[in-house]
């Protein structure tokens, strides 16, 4: 169970889902593309140069673990992980996808996932997004607000031939 404190900060957590994000650089043998690389070493540089080190608590963006070429947009507080979704995008097709999202029980009703899916979609802004499976049926009425008005509606769609499952 999370104090009361910890749910705040899951909260403001959520406020600022599209600010402040620390892209975590590491080595992606898949990386998608060569401006990808050159990003990731730049990041790197900034890194060294900053003396900058992962965060304890806020949002992060890196490599998939579970899904090779895809990216991960993770919640951190405290050292702990407690919110993280798979995501892919296609600009030649303009298309995206998000995978998983998952939410620590204690920190469920923070509004983290939806503010992840739409700071990715302010990311990455004309993108149709979608999943590549069903919905668990106890997601379902999440997926049928978070949904509304957003191209795609997180339907689900194969990869396209430009990008791999993972």
């Amino acid at each position: 169970m999370a104090s009361e404190e910890d749910l705040k900060s899951a909260c403001m957590l959520a406020e600022v889902a599209s600010v402040g994000v620390v892209r975590i650089r590491g080595e992606n043998p898949e990386a998608q593309s060569i401006t990808e690389r050159a990003k990731s070493r730049l990041w790197g540089l900034v890194e060294q140069r900053l003396g900058i080190e992962q965060p304890t608590a806020g949002w992060l963006a890196a490599w998939s673990r579970n899904r090779p070429g895809w990216r991960v947009r993770a919640a951190r507080l405290h050292d702990d992980e407690i919110f993280g979704v798979d995501y892919n995008t296609c600009r030649r097709c303009g298309l995206a996808w998000v995978e998983e999202p998952a939410t620590s029980e204690a920190y469920r009703r923070c509004g983290l996932a939806k503010a992840a899916l739409a700071a990715l979609r302010g990311e990455h802004s004309g993108m149709h997004w979608h999943t590549l499976g069903g919905h668990l049926s106890e997601a379902i009425p999440f997926w049928e607000v978070v949904a509304v008005g957003i191209p795609g509606g997180y339907a689900k769609h194969p990869i396209c031939r430009h990008r791999r499952t993972g």
